[in-house]
């Protein structure tokens, strides 16, 4: 019963990073933030730096476009 109680405190350990990876892409998702902050692991940061890359891309595509269209941002 012990190991068990061991083995489920250390995968809680283990995936926080995914977790606040996650809660992090949600608040993007919301409008609250604009990119992934803060420092995670070195197995993952390769991955938020992709991803806050992906999102930087996106951005200016999207702004390209609204240039070209003449469709002004809204506030």
């Amino acid at each position: 019963m012990l190991f068990l109680l061991v083995e489920a405190i250390i995968m809680r350990w283990g995936l926080m990073p995914l977790n606040r990876l996650a809660r992090d892409l949600k608040s993007i998702e919301h409008g609250h933030s604009d990119r992934l902050q803060g420092e995670y692991p070195s197995e993952v940061q390769v991955v938020t730096d992709n991803l806050n890359l992906l999102i930087e891309n996106e951005r200016k595509q999207r702004e390209r476009y609204r240039n070209t269209l003449g469709i002004w941002p809204t506030v």
